[in-house]
């Protein structure tokens, strides 16, 4: 074992790498069967600790680049489609002038380039940056230290992935350029836009601002798509964001069921012998509410991986009610349940057959069920106690206590320890609570991560549309000035030309979010041995998001369209 921990510590454990103990370390309990293992691990299973903590945050990652992506390719292409409605009189003057259309999309396309390649190289900095602080989470929870160093191949495939997006997205939105032709771009011969005779001003039963304001929504598809499409990610996040805190924070015993196996206060082993002595001290204490067997060993039923069994005496001890997914828990001596993830694993369904052997004798084992659950990573299943003693005994005895309300649990341990020869015994609520504590931030943190996220991306795509709409339409504007209206009324037409798709995009995202954050969580889960977990979110969480998304984007886009109080009419008829 010495040489087998120096070995270890000499060499470094990366991420994808963890140290295996040696065969006969793992094997000691069937191999010194005289000798009765308490507790046994290794540096791998423990390493898979790691795995719900890293999985959120890459489901958070994820989500959050896809939709950056998303919205960043649409600003690209809402950006040059403007640039080139602007610019398109001064295009037409240089293709007058020979300037072929591979020259003027080339300088374009190269600017996007060095920008997308600077700013990558500045994000993959930042990303090692925040990782030292996840990875500093990440070793206080698990206690495996890794060490951060630079992954150049992953840092290249990053940049090039942005730029050439960049590249890709800029060259197709200026194939526009091509169709230009210098004398309808000299007498500025836009494409036609269409009049909407179906929306007329001077029929409309609604107030003048508010028709204006309908009449811009419809007209502005490519806004309105843009915005649809961010909005719709942003209330999507908020709503991921809820369901976390629902599932997770709020009420988070279902989950614990599933990751610690099953939740108590207390955690007693003794051998065989002195069970009897233990249950009759149980019975006489006044202290307790209930307790029950859950003993956990290890078995290899034949050729086939090794696996934790809970041995139960009555699947009524387990309190998590969705454990069982498939099938129901064993009822009997000839019946196993296995998780879902090890019957992946090794191909088994309802009805296959387990087979494990002692000596010269073979038991036969019916699979019951599929189960669920990652105390043990995914490889482990339950099994009763009349059918686990017909091929092999108990070496020890597991009992988990539930205690009434307001015993202290310590006290409880040390003066069963002073009547009984135990072998273990555990606080189970404080060991749990530290390690539960450690999740509960790192997911706090990612959905705080996730709220500002939203809220950027928010910020970053209603300047781009508000700037861009208010610089086409400063014209018109000042027209509207002209005419009698004042900059409270041009500020409701635009903020009310961008309120419609909002409000559709966040039901849309909110409702996406409801059915599809449980089905996403669960797939993040699922290597870690769950399958289905969380419920919809509630409609309440939803409709408070919902209201704060679009009270966020209502006030901002005021404050954006203020700017229409500088516009001066004379100023613009006079070109100043």
């Amino acid at each position: 074992i010495r040489v087998a921990n120096a070995r270890a510590k000499r060499r470094r454990i990366t991420r994808n790498e963890a140290v295996v103990a040696p065969a006969a370390l793992i094997d000691v309990d069937e191999k010194l069967p005289q000798l009765t293992c308490i507790a046994s691990s290794s540096v791998k299973k423990l390493s898979t600790a790691r795995y719900t903590n890293a999985t959120m945050f890459e489901v958070v990652i994820i989500m959050s680049a896809g939709l950056m992506i998303a919205v960043i390719l649409a600003t690209i292409t809402v950006t040059l489609s403007n640039y080139i409605r602007n610019s398109i009189k001064t295009l037409g003057t240089l293709k007058a002038m020979g300037y072929t259309s591979r020259s003027l999309i080339f300088p374009i396309v190269c600017e996007f380039s060095v920008i997308s390649l600077v700013m990558s190289a500045v994000g993959v900095s930042g990303s090692y940056a925040l990782f030292s602080v996840i990875n500093n989470a990440l070793e206080r929870q698990t206690g495996i230290p890794y060490e951060i160093h630079f992954l150049p191949w992953e840092a290249v495939a990053t940049v090039a992935v942005c730029v050439l997006t960049a590249i890709f997205t800029s060259y197709f939105s200026v194939l526009r350029i091509k169709r230009i032709l210098p004398i309808n771009a000299i007498r500025e011969n836009r494409t036609s836009k269409k009049n909407m005779r179906f929306f007329d001003l001077g029929t409309t039963r609604f107030g003048l601002d508010t028709a204006i304001a309908l009449k811009t929504w419809l007209a502005g598809w490519v806004r309105n798509i843009v915005l649809f499409v961010s909005i719709t990610g942003v209330a999507f996040l908020l709503g991921f964001a809820s369901g976390l805190y629902q599932d997770f924070i709020l009420d988070n015993q279902a989950v614990l069921n599933l990751i610690c196996g099953q939740m108590t206060d207390s955690v007693i082993s003794v051998q065989p012998n002195f069970e009897n002595d233990l249950i009759s001290e149980f019975d006489n204490n006044a202290d307790i509410e209930r307790y029950y067997m859950f003993t956990i060993n290890t078995v290899t039923p034949k050729d086939l991986p090794k696996m934790q069994a809970y041995v139960i005496d009555s699947a009524e001890d387990v309190d998590a009610k969705q454990v069982c997914i498939d099938g129901h828990l064993p009822s009997c001596d000839s019946e196993i349940a296995v998780n879902g993830m090890y019957a992946d694993l090794c191909g088994l369904k309802i009805g296959d057959t387990l087979t494990f052997s002692h000596g010269q004798e073979v038991t036969e084992f019916t699979v019951s069920g599929i189960t669920q659950g990652a105390y043990s990573s995914g490889r482990d299943g339950f099994i009763t106690r009349a059918g686990y003693t017909r091929f092999a005994n108990l070496k020890d005895v597991r009992y988990y206590v539930d205690l009434k309300e307001g015993v202290d649990i310590d006290a409880f341990n040390s003066s069963i320890c002073e009547k009984i020869n135990v072998m273990l015994s555990t606080n189970f609520q404080k060991s749990v609570g530290t390690i539960f504590q450690s999740y509960m931030g790192l997911l706090k943190i990612a959905t705080v991560v996730m709220v500002i996220l939203s809220f950027l991306i928010a910020i970053f795509v209603l300047y781009i549309l508000i700037s861009v709409f208010l610089f086409k339409k400063k014209r018109e504007h000042g027209i509207l000035k002209s005419l009698g209206f004042v900059t409270r009324e041009i500020v409701y037409q635009t903020v009310g030309s961008l309120l419609p798709t909002c409000v559709i995009a966040t039901v849309v995202g909110l409702w996406i979010s409801r059915r599809g954050a449980a089905s996403l969580l669960t797939l993040a889960l699922n290597g870690m041995g769950i399958f289905s977990f969380g419920t919809p979110t509630k409609v309440l969480f939803l409709a408070i998001m919902g209201l704060i998304v679009l009270l966020f984007v209502t006030a901002f886009s005021v404050l954006l369209s203020s700017s229409v109080k500088k516009i001066a009419p004379h100023k613009l008829f006079t070109n100043e």
